[in-house]
């Protein structure tokens, strides 16, 4: 005589039941965190919009904003924040912005960004006439702003900036200044303890009206010791274009020069704060007029070497 068919018993059942309950909401937690692809973009940029003409008044255009809800990218294509006036070219434009956010940003309620690139900023900025600036409405809105009761939230990792490049435009003297070719990289901008891996050396490059400026360094200002050292080099620049910017009265004018250094600049905060800069310094084709703007000095090569200088503790 066959066995009787067993009977489920309840806990089996239940169990069975409870993964099939699991299984259904992390499909729908899966379809929700999956539909964020289509509406954080539209959300982003309307947030950063508004925040922006409220901020600044300025208004700010978002090209194409695109989002990865499971490694959390973020890029934004063609930023652009308007001018001052109708008609004016664009103060700031960004061709592409990535941001590469680390999952601890859900826990902490604040965003942690693993790596943040800038590609091709341009940076547009005009004297208007003395003492005049076409950002000033920007900045008296920054200026009028209450201070925030806390310190915003953040941690900002392996920063880096390509391509950027500055104009200053001065109307009343009739000059264009231009910065090309900007490289910038910062390991890390924080208000929070994270421990991020580090990837980017502190690195700062430009051409500025044709002189090159170079830096890099290595350092650990946040770190309990916090030392560090950071090399400057630039060489060929040309000061004429901005004698303009010298305050007038001084018993003597320069003309003319051309400078270039290359120093070491060391830092460290334990167990006394102390700045040791070594290097040198160099000034060629100088040309200096008196108060009559005649002839006062002229030299050919002027070079200084630095072995020790501390400004800090008033030693050379």
């Amino acid at each position: 005589m066959a066995a009787p068919a067993s009977i489920p018993s309840g806990r089996s059942f239940g169990s069975r039941r409870l993964w099939i309950g699991v299984a259904s909401a992390a499909l729908l937690l899966a379809l929700a965190w999956s539909a964020a692809w289509f509406y954080v973009p539209p959300l982003v940029a309307g947030a950063a919009e508004k925040l922006t003409l409220d901020k600044l008044g300025r208004r700010l255009t978002l090209g194409h904003v695109a989002f990865n809800p499971w490694t959390l990218e973020l890029t934004i294509d063609d930023l652009a924040l308007a001018g001052a006036g109708a008609g004016a070219p664009p103060q700031l434009e960004v061709k592409r912005i990535h941001a590469d956010a680390a999952i601890v940003s859900l826990f902490r309620l604040a965003p942690v960004i693993d790596s943040l690139e800038i590609d091709a900023p341009v940076v547009r900025v005009a004297r208007i006439d003395e003492g005049r600036y076409d950002v000033d409405d920007v900045l008296e809105r920054l200026a009028a702003a209450p201070p925030a009761e806390h310190p915003p939230r953040f941690a900002l990792h392996n920063i880096v900036v390509r391509g950027g490049s500055v104009d200053f435009v001065d109307r009343p003297l009739a000059a264009t200044h231009r910065v090309r070719d900007l490289a910038l990289g910062v390991p890390f901008l924080s208000t929070l303890p994270s421990e991020r891996d580090i990837k980017v050396e502190p690195h700062l490059a430009f051409d500025l009206d044709g002189g090159r400026f170079d830096s890099a360094g290595a350092a650990t200002p946040f770190a309990q010791k916090g030392n560090g050292e950071v090399h400057l080099k630039f060489e060929g620049f040309a000061v004429g274009p901005y004698l303009g910017y010298l305050p007038r009265g001084m018993p003597a004018r320069l003309r003319k020069a051309t400078l270039g250094a290359d120093l070491a600049i060391a830092f460290e905060r334990q167990p006394k704060l102390s700045l040791k800069i070594a290097g040198a310094i160099a000034a060629s084709d100088i040309e200096v007029l008196d108060t009559s703007l005649e002839d006062l000095m002229q030299a050919g090569d002027i070079r200084f070497v630095i072995d020790d200088l501390r400004p800090l503790e008033r030693r050379v």
